[in-house]
């Protein structure tokens, strides 16, 4: 039985306001996802958002 990848994506947003930046990290959870899949690996993934400054 093969160990399962833990990865943690620093610095990332899933929240912005600026939606190029979560379709940014979207797509490497996706990459992420595939070549796990392709290795026959289980991923825990762990993504660290940080908060955007937004006008109030």
């Amino acid at each position: 039985m093969t160990r399962p990848l833990h990865l943690c994506l620093i610095m990332h947003s899933t929240r912005s306001d600026n939606l190029g930046v979560g379709a940014l990290t979207r797509s490497e959870v996706e990459i992420l996802r595939g070549v796990a899949a392709d290795l026959g690996r289980t991923l825990t993934l762990t993504v660290i958002d940080w908060k955007d400054a937004r006008p109030a």
